[in-house]
């Protein structure tokens, strides 16, 4: 796990900003540092550290204790761009991406730390990477060496998550034309690019260039370059000296490493293109049945249908190759701090407890019946995309949840209670079913009648049951609409 690379106190504090982000509410300092396992002196010193960091953007302090905030245009990724920045391992594993023509001695100082530290920092780096089967070497310049694939995917990631997506690091390739390149090439192969396909693709072009011309080399089973790039040589009036200014070569075989991760045989563009694969490789036919199995059994069992059908069977198909990994669990990187695809999966599972709990039971088949291993990541690689990719499946989960009914009693007029009956209406459409009380007496028994779950009211219940009765004023408030929408998450949850 890449989180081993950060240090002790690096760890901690990554560790203190993500209970507060999902706690989302002032702490203690003494419940904080219960938690982290701390004592209150050394939390009060990572909290003087962190707000220095923030520049007191995100941390504030009260004497109600300690409470993470985002501005309204970040999230949570700035924690762990800014967690990687000051990681003296990942400072290292990014200078030697680059430059690979440093010793250990001229490696410290460009670190701006001793020899002696940096000689321990890299045999803990050695020590998480050698499941990934790379390592740095510090046999006359240090470099990292390996497994090139892993390395290659260690870096996408790595760089997906230390930067934005305005950030360019690859100061040696030109970005303006690099990207016309990516868009020209998509279009001579008929794929178009939506935003987040762009960004990753550039991510992944780039990794590659600056790898191969510190000449490391995938071993590239097929060749399927002819049909993909064009003749290069002949679109100088179009891009200019590509050559120089993206820092490549365009001899084929420097063109296979940097679009290596497209001329893979089971990375396959079109479902037309996969129906002729399927009928050429056997394991490629086998494995597509086996997914067409997962989303008919979900589809059928949650009896919603699939309009996207050859899109979804495509993207996991390609999915199932990159993410499936050995039994230990350990080789398959997808992510280096930023877990998104967990705390993704955790979010659609609060939501719809069924859904992924059939899910899981079509990849527990799937994976038995396939020949491939999945680790927990693997597997949230597929629900993820199963999720995203199926067309409407959140809106179609949604309309068939039970809903909430809730009965609002309103002491002014009826027309008041119809009207905040539309104003809830407009807040929670999908979550509520609403009846307005229409008889003369109000009772507990009468109540009881409607088989409501919540009662929303203008005027005081004091006999009556509090838990299922929320008392707003006049018309409901900020404050009243967070607690409404509490109780009927609470209720839904229930069910």
């Amino acid at each position: 796990m890449m989180r081993h690379l950060l240090e002790k106190r690096e760890n901690r504090h990554l560790t203190l900003l993500e209970i507060l982000y999902f706690k989302d509410s002032w702490m203690t300092i003494s419940s904080l540092a219960n938690e982290l396992g701390c004592s209150e002196r050394i939390l009060k010193q990572d909290i003087a550290d962190l707000k220095d960091l923030f520049q007191d953007e995100i941390l504030f302090t009260s004497n109600q204790g300690i409470r993470l905030v985002f501005p309204s245009n970040l999230n949570l990724e700035v924690i762990y761009q800014a967690t990687l920045k000051e990681s003296l391992a990942f400072q290292l594993l990014e200078f030697l991406f680059f430059n690979e023509e440093k010793t250990i001695v001229e490696l410290a100082s460009e670190l701006y730390t001793s020899k002696s530290t940096l000689i321990r920092t890299i045999q803990e780096i050695n020590s998480t990477l050698e499941p990934y089967e790379f390592r740095v070497s510090t046999t006359k310049n240090c470099m990292i060496i390996g497994n090139e694939q892993k390395i290659r995917t260690f870096f996408i990631h790595y760089f997906s998550e230390r930067y934005s997506f305005s950030d360019w690091p690859y100061k040696n390739i030109d970005e303006e034309l690099f990207e016309k390149v990516i868009l020209f090439l998509t279009k001579f192969n008929k794929v178009e690019l939506n935003f987040s396909d762009f960004v990753r693709v550039k991510n992944w072009v780039a990794v590659a260039i600056v790898r191969t011309n510190h000449h490391h080399y995938l071993d590239i089973q097929q060749n399927k370059l002819s049909k993909m790039l064009p003749d290069f040589s002949k679109l100088h009036l179009l891009f200019g000296s590509l050559e120089e200014k993206l820092s490549i070569s365009l001899k084929p075989e420097f063109l296979e490493q940097i679009f290596s991760s497209f001329l893979k045989e089971e990375f396959i563009l079109t479902f037309d293109n996969l129906l002729s694969e399927t009928k050429k490789n056997e394991s490629f036919h086998k494995n597509m049945l086996l997914i067409i199995d997962v989303i008919d059994f979900l589809s059928k069992k949650l009896k919603i249908s699939v309009p996207n059908r050859e899109h979804l069977i495509l993207d996991l198909f390609n999915m199932s190759y990159i993410s499936a990994g050995k039994k230990d669990g350990v080789n398959y990187i997808s992510f280096i701090l930023f877990n998104q695809k967990k705390y993704f999966i955790h979010s659609i599972k609060n939501e719809y407890p069924e859904f992924i709990q059939l899910a899981l039971k079509a990849l527990k088949v799937y994976q038995k019946k396939s020949d491939f291993f999945f680790s927990e990541f693997g597997i949230n690689e597929l629900l993820y995309t199963i999720t995203i990719h199926w067309d409407s499946l959140l809106i179609e989960l949604q309309k068939k949840r039970k809903k909430v009914k809730l009965a609002i009693v309103s002491h002014y007029d009826l027309e008041h209670a119809k009207m905040i009956e539309d104003f809830l209406s407009i807040h929670f459409r999908d979550l509520i079913e609403s009846s307005v009380y229409v008889k003369p007496r109000l009772t507990e028994k009468n109540l009881a009648k409607l088989n409501s779950d919540l009662v929303i009211t203008t005027t005081s219940l004091q006999n009556m049951e509090a838990s299922s009765i929320i008392c707003i004023q006049n018309v409901p408030s900020k404050k009243d609409i967070h607690n409404i929408y509490q109780a009927i998450t609470a209720c839904l949850n229930a069910n």
